[in-house]
């Protein structure tokens, strides 16, 4: 077992650069990156999203990177952690979003990008194949389970390779980018499309939270975290994610 010393600002750069390379391979241009000041960052649970114009989302981004890597039984392994901003409810700022874009009927956009890389000379050896050695996690499948950091393993031999672990533990469905390319026009979302995320009912985003996490959640924990949600005004911080620009941003979350 190693920790790993590599920034998650180097991933994500590399990342993205890859991303939008193999966009305008595969004939979806122009694609460009919008980055997040550290302070909306940490308002919404957003890294990145990549857009084609005019102002047209097609991937919305968490980038995590590995803390350590380990070889058990011969299948190397990386561990991530998730929900570890300072409040510890970033994964559920990132439900949030995914949910309103979901009560639109629109295809999953929002994802948590793990790439498999520990350190320097690991990025230069995987760097011409690195949106191969790149796992994506759609947000709504990693439940909300609590205010506290969780883990997510990944094995790279085995046939099911995610696991999310926390006060249990279970298997998570994992996206390749070849998954997510063939799926990624799918996963447009509009300025039309925000507008109208920004307009949902919170008392129905309410609702729709809570029908999500039923099941993972002991009712008094639920209540405990709609009562969070409306202390720290959730509704204004997802329209923010919506309406998107700087003026809208301070309007909405200061």
């Amino acid at each position: 077992m190693k920790w790993c010393s590599i920034s998650e600002k180097t991933l994500e750069l590399n990342v993205c650069s890859c991303i939008i390379e193999d966009l305008k391979r595969r004939g979806i241009r122009p694609a460009y990156i919008e980055g997040y000041t550290l302070r909306y960052e940490g308002a919404v649970g957003l890294d990145v999203t990549i857009k084609t114009p005019p102002q047209t989302q097609l991937l919305s981004l968490q980038f995590k990177k590995p803390l350590m890597c380990f070889s058990p039984n011969g299948d190397r392994g990386y561990m991530f952690l998730v929900n570890n901003n300072r409040y510890f409810d970033q994964h559920l700022l990132l439900t949030l979003f995914s949910l309103a874009l979901k009560m639109l009927g629109k295809h999953p956009s929002t994802f948590y990008a793990l790439p498999l890389v520990c350190n320097t000379p690991e990025l230069e050896q995987k760097i011409d194949r690195l949106l191969q050695h790149t796992f994506f996690v759609n947000v709504l499948d990693i439940p909300f389970v609590g205010f506290h950091p969780c883990k997510l393993y990944i094995f790279t031999k085995s046939y099911y390779p995610v696991v999310f672990r926390c006060s249990s533990k279970r298997e998570v469905r994992f996206y390749t980018w070849e998954n997510i390319t063939k799926e990624i026009r799918r996963m447009a979302v509009t300025a039309e499309d925000l507008q109208r995320v920004a307009e949902i009912s919170y008392v129905n985003l309410e609702e729709a939270l809570v029908s999500h996490l039923r099941g993972f959640m002991e009712p008094d924990v639920l209540r405990y975290v709609t009562k969070y949600l409306r202390k720290r005004r959730m509704e204004r911080r997802v329209t923010a994610i919506a309406l998107g620009g700087e003026r809208s941003r301070r309007e909405e979350l200061y």
